[in-house]
């Protein structure tokens, strides 16, 4: 089915957040041959359940719908052929509505039937190839010297649940710049969008220094993950963030994922990636061990796993998929 379409024709619905945009186009760049369009619609579009579909039936090959409000849309397209992805549980929707819902799987006490789809991590764009081609002009950019070892720092913040704290942050910091002093690695840092100013103000009176390379995102507005993976051997990244370490896993380094003392689903994750994975989860107390481990991390490509599954779908009966 799939050999007779073509160039597949693939629309992203999304609700404009960054991270929900960012996973679908993760899986949108692993399917080959496939003409990439990006609608971004505003919170209260899940209101419209029954309004007429903006794209026509016929021009659509894979529908993927990233962000919970933009679920409802899918009823537009319930009886139109293809393959229907949604990246977010569809609450008060039919679950056949879609032919893959992909979830972390920490959404899950057993084992899920299609057309669930579990997931060890978020999908990401950020494949080891891509983050090496960041950091390459990044460096050139900033004038950072090619093939010295470094360590990137990427900080996190409030949640919706959870209030971030400070002291895990200044206890790793403080640990690694002693470290630092004896590996010859250069230490790579930069905040978010959702760090507490009074976080973001104190690592920089007392660290900044000490840094190779520092982006206070909250006052910048940058963005220098992807470039900061792709130069890095080794990256600590604070817990509330599982868009972040699923970047990190994804691009191929050594990761610690900083405890913080969350209490949330999200940590049977965590323990997963710790214990299948390699990931290091734990609190600043063992950053020593991290710090000195030599590890070889496999990444992790959950994006490919999606298109897989989209492709196989495609190349299915029609009665397959949903319809």
């Amino acid at each position: 089915m799939a050999g007779d379409r073509g160039i597949l024709k693939v629309h992203l619905i999304t609700d404009g957040k960054a991270g929900h945009k960012h996973m679908a186009q993760a899986v949108a760049k692993r399917l080959n041959e496939a003409e990439e369009h990006i609608w971004n619609f505003p919170w209260w579009i899940s209101l419209l359940r029954s309004f007429s579909p903006l794209i026509p039936r016929h021009q659509v090959d894979v529908l993927i719908f990233a962000g919970a409000r933009t679920l409802p849309l899918a009823l537009g397209y319930r009886n139109a052929p293809g393959v229907r992805v949604a990246l977010s549980r569809p609450f008060g929707l039919p679950s056949s509505l879609f032919s893959l819902i992909c979830l972390p799987r920490h959404d899950f006490r057993r084992p899920p039937k299609p057309p669930y789809f579990p997931l060890r991590i978020a999908p990401s764009l950020y494949t080891p190839s891509e983050v090496k081609s960041e950091a390459f002009f990044y460096q050139r950019k900033n004038s950072l010297p090619p093939d010295r070892p470094r360590l990137c720092i990427l900080i996190g913040g409030h949640t919706k649940k959870f209030r971030f704290p400070d002291h895990p942050i200044l206890q790793m910091l403080q640990k690694v710049i002693q470290w630092k002093k004896q590996s010859g690695y250069g230490i790579l840092c930069t905040t978010s969008r959702r760090t507490p100013q009074e976080v973001e103000e104190r690592i920089e009176k007392e660290f900044a220094r000490e840094f190779e390379d520092w982006v206070p995102a909250l006052r910048t507005g940058e963005n220098p993950v992807s470039a900061y993976l792709g130069m890095s051997k080794k990256a600590i990244v604070t817990e509330d963030s599982f868009l972040m370490v699923s970047e990190a896993l994804s691009a191929g380094v050594d990761l610690w994922i900083l405890r913080l003392g969350m209490k949330r689903k999200m940590i049977r994750s965590y323990q997963l990636l710790s214990e299948e994975e390699g990931a290091f989860w734990a609190y600043p107390e063992e950053a020593e061990t991290f710090l000195n481990r030599q590890a070889q991390p496999v990444p992790i490509d959950e994006a490919s796993r999606i298109s897989d599954e989209i492709h196989r779908l495609l190349e299915s009966p029609p009665s397959n998929l949903r319809q």
